[in-house]
C-alpha cells in the first residue's frame, strides 16, 4: 500500500487563454516536497514543464514567468490528480 496522505499542494489554473489544453481546472500533488523554488506562483504563466521519475519519486519541474521574473518550481510527489472542467 502507498504511503498515507501527508500533505497536498493544489494549483488552480486559469486556462482561458491556454494554447493547448484549456479543460484543466486544477492539479493536486499528493505527498509533495518542493525541492527548488517556492509556492508563491500567483499571477505566473506556466511556460513549460519537464516530468521524470528518479529513485521511485515523481518529479515535475515547472518553468514560470511573471511580470517581474522568470522562475522554476521543482516538485517531488507520490501521486497527482488532474481535475478537468465539466463540459
Amino acid at each position: 500500500q502507498r504511503d498515507p496522505l501527508r500533505n497536498m499542494l493544489e494549483i488552480i489554473l486559469d486556462t482561458r487563454m491556454a494554447l493547448f489544453d484549456n479543460s484543466i481546472e486544477l492539479i493536486r500533488f499528493y505527498n509533495y516536497k518542493i525541492i527548488e523554488g517556492d509556492e508563491n506562483i500567483i499571477h505566473s504563466w506556466w511556460i513549460k514543464d519537464e516530468f521524470w521519475v528518479a529513485k521511485g519519486k515523481n518529479n515535475l519541474k515547472i518553468y514560470l514567468h511573471s511580470k517581474k521574473k522568470t522562475s522554476e518550481l521543482l516538485i517531488s510527489f507520490e501521486a497527482i490528480e488532474v481535475v478537468r472542467k465539466e463540459s
